[in-house]
């Protein structure tokens, strides 16, 4: 009965998790699950309780791989909310992106270049300031309220996952190999 945000991956400090957590408080008709395992899970955990967020925020531990993609397509929204705290996240442009695109859900991305331009590119999600801690809990009461705008994501995820899929970047692996 309720819009599923999804973080899957480590909780780790740069991935905006707090942020993500902090914006549920301002968002109704949602619940944000954080899919993994890491070095901030307990902080992350102290901080919901504090927050008194445990309605709208739940973990679940880490799956095996074979499992994943069942889980991420129970969700409505995929979040990719990666800090740009150093070059590495700066760059980064993260697996869970392609696979919430698998999953043919909408993505909510940070302001990352490389993220920034895979959401411009193909239309499947929008990207948010993180350091706006109003403009997130905007942008996800918004993805809540309109199922319309979340229908035309999916539509785009899906279409883009036919263009970031192994079928196709295995070629241009392999013909970077057989250049060298």
């Amino acid at each position: 009965d309720r819009v599923i945000f999804l973080y899957q991956g480590g909780l780790l400090t740069d991935n905006g998790l707090s942020e993500q957590i902090s914006a549920m408080a301002d968002v109704e008709g949602a619940a944000l699950v954080l899919l993994g395992d890491g070095p901030t899970k307990q902080q992350l955990e102290h901080q919901v309780a504090v927050s008194e967020l445990g309605d709208r925020v739940f973990f679940l531990p880490a799956v095996p791989f074979s499992q994943l993609h069942a889980l991420t397509c129970s969700a409505d929204v995929g979040l990719c909310l990666i800090k740009s705290t150093g070059k590495s996240f700066h760059w980064s442009l993260p697996n869970k992106l392609f696979e919430y695109m698998m999953a043919g859900l909408p993505v909510l991305g940070s302001q990352a270049p490389e993220i920034h331009r895979i959401l411009s590119e193909t239309g499947a999600g929008e990207v948010v300031d993180l350091n706006d801690q109003a403009s997130l809990s905007n942008r996800l009461q918004c993805l809540v309220a309109d199922a319309g705008l979340r229908a035309r994501y999916s539509e785009a995820s899906l279409q883009a996952s036919r263009q970031f899929c192994w079928e196709n970047e295995s070629a241009k692996l392999t013909d970077l190999y057989a250049a060298l």
